[in-house]
């Protein structure tokens, strides 16, 4: 299955986009955890940031598929998708073990705010959802003269 020329390029270039906002993310996250740089609202995260940097090379290596219309291309905006997901939500559990240190009285959570743990990684798969819906339509389909039934 190939996709149609423009529907490979707006794919990639959204890919990129996304690729670009996390590797810049990661390298801004190692640079203020090598104390290099102080940036409000960006944690100072060495692991994170190579991670945020691993997930944009995912994205960022679909670009060539999908630009010239390769349906393989999808495959890296898929694990780029899943691994966000899945990243975000280990982020999102960190929070509510805060919240939940805060519920039962734990002194070094007194003056938590779930504000605190409000990471990027948190709020940036809601740029994903848009490659959600796309791919859920593209792979929805059943291809012609298929042999499964």
């Amino acid at each position: 299955m190939d996709l149609e020329r423009t529907t490979g390029l707006g794919t990639a270039l959204y890919a990129g986009a996304l690729g670009l906002i996390y590797v810049v993310l990661g390298l801004a996250e190692m640079a203020s955890g090598f104390e290099l740089v102080e940036i409000t609202y960006i944690p100072a995260d060495i692991f994170g940031g190579i991670m945020c940097i691993l997930i944009g090379i995912v994205f960022l290596r679909g670009l060539e598929p999908l630009s010239s219309g390769r349906a393989s291309g999808l495959s890296f905006l898929i694990v780029g998708v899943m691994v966000t997901a899945i990243y975000s939500g280990l982020y999102l559990a960190i929070m509510g073990s805060h919240g939940l240190g805060l519920l039962i009285g734990r002194e070094d959570f007194g003056g938590w705010l779930a504000i605190d743990d409000l990471r990027p990684e948190i709020w940036l798969p809601l740029l994903a959802l848009p490659a959600v819906a796309m791919l859920r339509s593209k792979l929805k389909r059943k291809p012609p003269n298929s042999s499964f039934k």
